[in-house]
């Protein structure tokens, strides 16, 4: 039984590793996007750097530290949004947890074999 539970936990990890390089690079860039946007901000002088300082930030606070929180805040609300749209869009987002269904995502222990020792 013990085995049929580490099978099942490798075939729950499979491909993790895949998915967490390509969250890594789309993280970096979107980290350049947010960057390479706010400094077209500052330097079309759209947005400069008193302005922000105007909104409460303190001005101990160097230039380069206020654009690496604004990349920060650029990069999460950009997560955020393509989380809702996941949510929207997808068809494994808009199934609610909790709900009956005669289908589960999750595979039953007991069905899985002992020679799948492949992955």
């Amino acid at each position: 039984m013990l085995e049929k539970k580490r099978l099942a936990e490798k075939r729950k990890r499979r491909g993790t590793t895949k998915r967490t390089i390509v969250q890594s690079i789309w993280l970096g860039v979107s980290a350049a996007a947010a960057y390479f946007f706010l400094s077209w901000l500052t330097t079309s002088e759209t947005l400069s750097y008193d302005d922000i300082y105007r909104m409460g930030i303190p001005r101990e606070i160097p230039e380069w530290g206020v654009l690496v929180g604004g990349i920060i805040i650029i990069v999460l609300v950009m997560q955020m949004v393509f989380v809702f749209g996941y949510i929207l869009g997808s068809p494994q987002g808009r199934v609610r947890s909790g709900t009956a269904s005669a289908y589960s995502t999750s595979e039953d222990i007991a069905n899985l074999h002992e020679d799948d020792d492949d992955y």
